[in-house]
């Protein structure tokens, strides 16, 4: 029994205040993080509401898919973020461990689809799309200025006349025909906008501080042993 105790672990007094210090100040920057990222997440996902709302008559469009699958991820990740409070206020190790590699998994794929957005690319499969199904061009006419497929006597062949989107200002006039099919145009990327890039670098950043966190939360709740406790020899055969 005496050597069962005597090999008991001891825990420095002045370490444990330390380490109490050091995982109070980590736990209120891991904070200032959190709300700047939940701000910045909110932000975004009103941004790209807008915009895919802009886009709302192209729901068919290789863009407007990846808006809405990106839109879908800040708002998951929106909610992922709220899981933060808890796994910090009350320090779960294994839970941080787990919640910062899902974490990363959304930064990373947040990041891929702002890219995706970022390639321009031939409509002419969107353009086939819309009028396989609806026989409608009309936000390919009036944001690209195009008519049709390969140009304004698409309509003629199905018993239809040009639309108003085929006409400058839809003026009806034979002089404010485009003439240039919808096939031909190319999609322009949605830019990226500044809040994008910095909610990327923010949610990067506290990720980098949850893992510091959660390594320093594991080493601070390691019993450490003092010199004098060891057996006597245990210390003989440290000293050579």
């Amino acid at each position: 029994m005496a050597t069962r105790q005597s090999e008991a672990v001891v825990v420095d007094p002045l370490l444990t205040k330390r380490a109490k210090r050091i995982l109070l100040i980590g736990s209120i920057v891991i904070y200032a993080l959190w709300l700047l990222n939940i701000g910045l997440t909110a932000w975004n996902i009103r941004t790209y509401y807008m915009v895919l709302n802009v886009h709302r008559g192209c729901r068919q469009c290789f863009f407007a898919s990846y808006m809405m699958i990106t839109l879908g991820v800040e708002c998951l990740t929106l909610v992922i973020l709220f899981m933060t409070f808890p796994l910090v206020l009350y320090r779960m190790a294994r839970g941080i461990r787990i919640y910062v590699t899902i974490l990363f998994l959304f930064i990373f794929l947040e990041f891929m689809l702002a890219l995706v957005l970022q390639q321009e690319y031939q409509a002419i499969g969107d353009v086939m799309l819309m009028w396989n199904y609806d026989k409608n061009l009309n936000f390919f006419e009036v944001n690209y200025q195009c008519c049709g497929v390969l140009g304004p006597g698409d309509y003629n062949v199905i018993g239809f006349s040009p639309p108003d989107s085929c006409y400058k200002d839809g003026s009806g006039k034979n002089e404010d025909l485009y003439t240039k099919g919808c096939s031909t145009v190319t999609v322009q990327p949605i830019p990226m906008s500044v809040c994008v890039i910095i909610s990327l670098v923010a949610k990067f950043i506290m990720f980098l501080a949850l893992f510091i966190f959660m390594i320093y939360l594991k080493r601070s709740k390691t019993p450490k042993r003092r010199w004098s406790i060891l057996h006597p020899i245990i210390r003989l055969e440290a000293r050579y």
